[in-house]
């Protein structure tokens, strides 16, 4: 048998390379690849090396490095090939390299940071694997995949913590808790590569991201927005068809958007053709009430569902008022969409592959509804029973021109039903806002909270009409749980409206009250075992729209999107003026009232010329 010489001066033995603490040795010793070339390892007093020891003491070597690291890369590659559940992306090349490529510079610049190859490599695994969760999580709750613009709303994980919770597994946090702890104490038990050479990975890692993630250094092939068959316009399609990590690369090189250009001459020819307006008394100005419902549909929408046999109040009311039904840009949340379309008329897709309008446009003062509002003498205030942080509300509503944002914390008389403020507490705030003794009208934009998901058991504050709520027909226990939970909130919210229109009645002054939905409720379970009457999917669905006044109101057009809401508000309050936004109210009752009395392209430059200041 092969022996080899060990130098420990003095004097020289032999000894196996690897001896445990306990019992068992190894019977070999290590064979050196030249007999004649003695090799020094580290000696322990009682001669032995634990085995932390032995890997650390290989790993240190040059070659071995290399060994290790192109093993690391290899399961590194092949975990995440599995870990990513759209298995279809790795069908082409092209696709796999889009995909691997970001993964791996990521590796790359986590070995680099921590100065650890092991390390680095499980800590970028266990990074892209939660990055896949949360990914499954959004689009199981909203059908909608993660994109880079969710990068700008990482705050709101701690600001809005009491939402995001609802939907985030105690098994999944307390698992990440672990992952990192464990992650920490292998980072301090491996040896660090040398200094040298971990900030040569780091500088690769992230010079290769940031050039990936900049248009202007990258090959388009790639990453371009309709690269892989993507269709932008289509929020689910980028992550389907191009691959999680290679959408998220095409959302950081399309992070900035380009403004749509518009025919100017088109659009001042229309500018000059409308009638001067007569300036009115401030007094005749109606105080204008502009309720978005949470999630609040028609649940007639329904195959073999009667809408009156869940919602009486909603019959009551729609049977008493101008209603109509609108398409909306989104389904089970990122209520902005709704919110953005309503106040500034412009629909969301003419942002491209923006996902969030209030942070992708609203960076200064901003064409809308309230600063049209606002020109002719109107108080605009906007009231939202949360936090005023969460989708950065608290820096563009007032760059949508709100005079004042009154959040939960400004709110007086609240009380929870359920998870959140209920809408009669919200209720309450806006009667108490219109009935202050001021000069000036009243423009109120009070966005809701009560029927917010997730719709399961809680503590609601009249548990036995939720249980009573007969569900529909061949659904199972998790589906009866959503739509107990839904209907007994948005019971709730007509309770309260119908009770608001009372209020309206009796008050001298004129007052407009107009509701509608920003979008369906996420009701997965429930709406995957049943189906609607247009066989439509439910982002396809429309949500309902209900106008009442204590005066004649009436009305030559109905608005039939979100985008188209703000400006029929305009119309029916009698506050046209001579803006843009007024001009874009008045082309778009004409278009609605005759289809071909403007052309589709006018419509498109009235609402693009929004953008500019």
């Amino acid at each position: 048998m092969p022996t080899f010489r060990l130098h420990k001066p003095p004097p020289t033995k032999l000894v196996p390379l690897y001896r445990p603490r306990s019992s068992f040795r190894l019977k070999r010793p290590l064979v050196s690849p030249n007999k004649n070339q003695p090799i020094t390892i580290p000696f322990k007093d009682d001669n032995t090396m634990t085995k932390h020891e032995w890997i650390t003491a290989l790993a240190s070597k040059p070659h071995n490095r290399l060994t290790v690291f192109l093993t690391c890369l290899i399961c590194f590659n092949l975990l995440i090939t599995l870990a990513d559940r759209n298995g279809d992306i790795y069908k082409s090349w092209g696709l796999i390299t889009a995909n691997l490529l970001p993964a791996n510079l990521f590796l790359l610049s986590l070995i680099g940071l921590t100065g650890r190859i092991r390390s680095g490599t499980i800590l970028s695994a266990g990074a892209l694997i939660m990055l896949f969760a949360i990914n499954a999580a959004k689009i199981n709750h909203l059908e909608q995949p993660l994109g880079f613009s969710d990068v700008f709303l990482a705050k709101q994980v701690f600001n809005g913590w009491d939402l995001l919770s609802q939907y985030v597994s105690v098994w999944v946090i307390a698992l990440s808790v672990i992952f990192a702890i464990a992650s920490g104490l292998l980072i301090i038990r491996e040896k660090p590569i040398p200094l040298l050479l971990a900030a040569s990975f780091l500088i690769v890692g992230v010079l290769g991201l940031v050039t990936l993630s900049d248009k202007r250094f990258s090959a388009g092939e790639l990453y371009a927005p309709t690269a892989h068959g993507a269709k932008p316009w289509d929020s689910g399609s980028p992550a389907r068809d191009q691959g999680l990590l290679a959408s998220l690369i095409v959302g950081a090189r399309s992070s900035k958007l380009t403004l749509p250009l518009f025919d100017q001459q088109a659009v001042d020819a229309f500018s000059q053709s409308l009638p001067e307006k007569a300036d009115k008394d401030i007094k005749t100005h109606p105080d204008i009430i502009l309720w978005l419902g949470e999630s609040f549909f028609d649940p007639g929408l329904i195959k073999g569902v009667q809408t009156c046999d869940y919602l009486p109040n909603y019959c009551t009311l729609a049977n008493t008022s101008l209603h109509t039904q609108i398409t909306v840009p989104t389904y089970g949340g990122n209520t902005t969409r709704t919110e953005f379309e309503v106040l500034t008329g412009i629909p969301f897709k003419s942002l491209n592959t923006q996902d969030y309008p209030y942070i992708a446009v609203v960076h200064d003062k901003f064409k809308a509804l309230p600063w049209t509002l606002a020109d002719q003498g109107y108080q605009a205030t906007a009231i939202h029973p949360h936090h005023k942080s969460f989708w950065q509300r608290n820096r563009a509503l007032p760059l949508l021109g709100f005079h004042e944002f009154i959040g939960l914390k400004d709110m007086k008389k609240t009380t929870l039903d359920g998870t959140w403020t209920s809408d009669k507490s919200l209720a309450t705030n806006i009667i108490d806002l219109v009935e202050k003794e001021k000069k000036q009208p009243q423009f109120i934009f009070a966005i809701s909270m009560e029927g917010h998901g997730p719709y399961k058991k809680t503590n609601v504050q009249d548990p036995e009409r939720r249980d009573s709520i007969t569900p529909p027909a061949d659904i199972s226990a998790k589906g009866v749980e959503q739509w107990q939970a839904y209907i007994y909130h948005a019971q709730n919210t007509t309770r309260e409206l119908l009770a608001l229109r009372e209020f309206v009645k009796r008050r001298n002054k004129p007052t407009l009250v107009v509701f509608f939905g920003d979008h369906l409720p996420g009701l997965h379970t429930a709406f995957k075992e049943l189906s609607f009457e247009n066989e439509l999917k439910p982002h396809q669905q429309k949500t309902p729209v209900l106008a009442f006044a204590n005066y004649s109101l009436g009305s030559e057009w109905l608005p039939a999107a979100s985008h188209e809401l703000g400006l029929w508000v305009l119309d029916i309050a009698g506050a046209l003026s001579e803006d843009t936004f007024s001009e874009l109210a008045q082309a778009t009752a004409l278009k609605r009232s005759d289809d071909n009395a403007l052309p589709d392209q006018l419509i498109i430059d009235l609402q693009s010329r929004q953008f500019y200041p």
